[in-house]
């Protein structure tokens, strides 16, 4: 005799590593930093620093120059979502057209449903990796929050929310963020100025009011991130950023995305429960932010 597995659903079982990997790393701001995998909870990053300093030729040692070793611990926080259907509970709906005869052990949109969930957690990462509030059993802490606590970060004063605000008011406030770079944070060719879309859109309308027509927005609605005049910096809107009033400068690839995604533990799996008689589901994955040089940041806020 064989196990009878009709009742169990399989689509989302199936791809359920594809469809988590989709939910986490599929937002916007995911895929444009750097993704650190394989953390279950805490993980060391190491930093070596060295200089060298040139010395007269002749006869003779005399040492000169250090090294110095730092480290700096990442984290995530473990979260889940579940849910349970009731397959019978559509007997009364227009989905009982969907519905196979008799006693229903599975629902007949697992697919839509598991898509809708993907996009839904695609949003909630999104919003908790730009999040102001710190780390708690129902977030990770957010990039604002952390960069905020961090001395080592430069600090911009710059209300990006005010009205009325002009291009020269623009070029002066990215220009002074640009400025506190160092010059290796300036040469890196990733380096991006993430902002809100409603932050992006005053920045397109005054750059072409002020006749600066050095972007091109044909064709792509006016949302396309565009190199700012006279510098190297991508201005890349982020949806999450909307009416939070900060602007972050940054190296794209030196923020940070910190999950696991390497074991079972992370998972997004719909079942037949023939204990409870009713459809459950579980969604478990890891998350977490952060970033490997604050000195290379630029925050600008009120």
């Amino acid at each position: 005799m064989a196990f009878n597995v009709s009742a169990l659903t399989g689509w989302v079982n199936e791809n359920s590593q594809t469809l988590l990997t989709q939910a986490l790393l599929g937002n916007q701001t995911a895929q444009l930093i750097t993704i650190l995998p394989g953390v279950k909870y805490k993980q060391t990053l190491k930093y070596l620093d060295t200089d060298l300093l040139l010395q007269a030729g002749g006869c003779g040692y005399a040492t000169s120059g250090t090294t110095t070793l730092s480290d700096k611990e990442v984290s995530v926080v473990s979260l889940k979502v579940q849910e349970t259907l009731c397959p019978e509970d559509l007997n009364t709906t227009s989905m009982q057209l969907s519905m196979k005869p008799g006693y229903n052990t599975s629902i007949p949109f697992e697919q839509q449903w598991s898509d809708r969930k993907v996009k839904q957690l695609q949003t909630k990462v999104e919003n908790m990796i730009w999040s102001t509030t710190t780390s708690s059993s129902l977030k990770c802490e957010g990039l604002i929050h952390a960069m905020e606590d961090d001395s080592t970060v430069n600090d911009y004063t710059f209300n990006p929310c005010a009205t009325g605000l002009t291009y020269s008011n623009w070029l002066t406030a990215v220009y002074g963020m640009f400025n506190l770079l160092s010059p290796e944070a300036k040469s890196k060719t990733d380096l991006t100025l993430f902002v809100g879309f409603d932050t992006f859109s005053l920045i397109v309308q005054a750059l072409v009011v002020g006749n600066l027509y050095h972007i091109d927005m044909s064709g792509n609605s006016g949302v396309a991130p565009f190199i700012f005049p006279g510098t190297s910096i991508k201005v890349t809107p982020i949806k999450a950023l909307d009416a939070s009033c900060h602007m972050v400068l940054s190296p794209a690839s030196n923020l940070i995305l910190v999950t696991d995604l390497l074991s079972e533990e992370d998972r997004m799996k719909i079942w037949w429960s023939e204990d409870n008689q009713e459809v459950r589901s579980t969604i478990d994955f890891k998350i977490g932010t952060s970033y490997y040089w604050g000195n290379e940041i630029v925050l600008a806020q009120a």
